[in-house]
C-alpha cells in the first residue's frame, strides 16, 4: 500500500523543523554505523528502542557513510476534524538527514501494543514527518507478540510508530451485502440476501454462504444475531426457536454466554420438521495482523462461533467456525474446524 501524506496544521510544522535541526544532536546518539555500497545493519541493543535495526541493503549507498539514530519523539500531528494521532512507540530520528537511499532499507522498530485500545493491537503506522507533512506507512509485517513492525524506507529523518485509524462501528468490519470473495482452495464466501420464499426469509436479512469442495455452508443472521443455519448440498435447513447474539465481546463484563436453543430441522428441504436442539457459543474479539494477498490487513477482528447440536436425523456434532474482518475488507480468512482458508486478493 502506498505511503499516505496527512497534513499538519503550521505550528506542528514548525516543530517537526525544529525536531529535524542541529539543535537536538545534544542527545546521546543510541547506535551509529559507517556503511557503504555493499550495505549493513545499524543496530539498537538496549533501552526504550532496544531491537530497532536497520537494514541497508547493497546498493543502497554509494559511499561510506556514517549513519547514527536518535531518540527523538515526532511533534504531535493533527488532521483538522480528526482525533489526534496517538504514539505506540518511542520516536526515534537517523541521520544524516534526508538522505536519500537508492534501493529503500528495512526498518524494525519496537512498539507497545499494550498502549493501543478500542481496535487491534497490531493496527499500527510508520510515520515519518518530512518537510512539515506526515507520511504514514502501512507496516510489511507486525508481530505483537513480540511488539516489533517491519517497514521499508527510503529516507532517513524522524520516524514514530503510531496507532492507525480506528473504525467508527463494529459494522464497519461487516462484509457488505451482496460482496463476494475468493479464498484459498477454491473456496468463496459470500453475504447475501435471504432468498425469498424460503423458511428463514422471515427472521433473517442476510445469510453468509461458504461454498467449496467441502459442500456448502449457510449460516442466516439478523443484524448481529445469528437465526439458523442450512447446508443445500445435504438438503437440510434449521430453524432456530429464537436468534442468537453472535457478536459479544470477549472483554465485556460480564463475558460472552452460551445457550440452548430448540429447533426445526427440515431434512429433507420443504420435508416435515423433525426437532433438535443446538447449543451456541459465540465471541469476538481484535486479533492479529492477516495477510490479504500480498498486503497486510492491520485492523482485525476475529468471530469464533461453536455450534453443538443433537438432531433426530444427524445425531449429535459440532462445528467450529472463525471468522476475520477487516475495514474496507470484509472476510480476510476463515478457519472451518481449524482448518483456516485465507482470502486471495485484497
Amino acid at each position: 500500500m502506498a505511503d499516505r501524506p496527512v497534513v499538519a496544521c503550521c505550528i506542528l510544522c514548525l516543530a517537526a523543523a525544529a525536531c529535524d535541526s542541529g539543535s537536538s544532536r545534544r542527545e546521546p546518539v543510541l547506535a551509529s554505523a559507517t556503511l557503504g555500497p555493499a550495505g549493513g545493519e545499524l543496530v539498537v541493543a538496549g533501552g526504550a528502542l532496544a531491537g530497532w535495526r536497520l537494514e541497508v541493503p547493497p546498493g543502497a549507498l554509494a559511499a561510506p557513510t556514517e549513519l547514527r539514530v536518535y531518540a527523538a519523539d515526532l511533534p504531535l500531528i493533527v488532521e483538522t476534524g480528526v482525533v489526534p494521532t496517538v504514539a505506540a512507540s518511542s520516536g526515534f530520528r537517523i541521520e544524516p538527514i534526508g538522505l536519500e537511499l537508492a534501493v529503500r532499507a528495512t526498518l524494525r522498530a519496537p512498539f507497545l501494543p499494550a498502549r493501543i485500545e478500542g481496535t487491534a493491537p497490531g493496527n499500527v503506522r510508520l510515520r515519518q514527518v518530512r518537510s512539515g507533512n506526515a507520511i504514514d506507512q502501512v507496516p510489511t509485517a507486525v508481530d505483537i507478540a513480540t511488539g516489533h513492525i517491519d517497514g521499508q524506507v527510503r529516507f532517513l529523518g524522524s520516524y514514530q510508530v503510531v496507532i492507525g485509524p480506528r473504525a467508527a462501528s463494529l459494522t464497519d468490519y461487516w462484509q457488505p451485502l451482496g460482496a463476494a470473495v475468493a479464498l484459498e482452495g477454491g473456496r468463496t464466501f459470500t453475504v447475501e440476501p435471504p432468498p425469498a420464499g424460503t423458511t428463514l426469509a422471515g427472521s433473517s436479512d442476510r445469510r453468509w454462504r461458504y461454498e467449496g469442495p467441502h459442500g456448502v455452508d449457510m449460516l442466516y443472521f439478523l443484524g448481529s444475531a445469528l437465526a439458523g443455519r442450512e447446508a443445500s448440498d445435504e438438503n437440510w435447513r434449521e430453524v432456530w426457536d429464537q436468534s442468537f447474539p453472535a457478536w459479544q465481546f470477549l472483554g465485556a463484563s460480564p463475558g460472552p454466554q452460551a445457550a440452548t436453543i430448540g429447533m426445526q430441522v427440515e431434512s429433507p428441504l420443504g420435508g416435515p420438521s423433525l426437532g433438535g436442539q443446538m447449543t451456541v457459543q459465540a465471541q469476538w474479539n481484535w486479533d492479529a495482523p492477516q495477510p490479504v494477498g500480498d498486503t497486510l490487513a492491520t485492523d482485525v477482528v476475529r468471530l469464533w462461533i461453536t455450534l453443538t447440536w443433537n438432531r433426530a436425523d444427524l445425531g449429535v456434532g459440532t462445528r467450529d467456525y472463525r471468522f476475520w474482518f477487516a475495514p474496507g475488507l470484509g472476510l480476510v480468512a476463515l478457519a472451518e474446524d481449524g482448518v483456516v482458508h485465507r482470502r486471495t486478493t485484497p
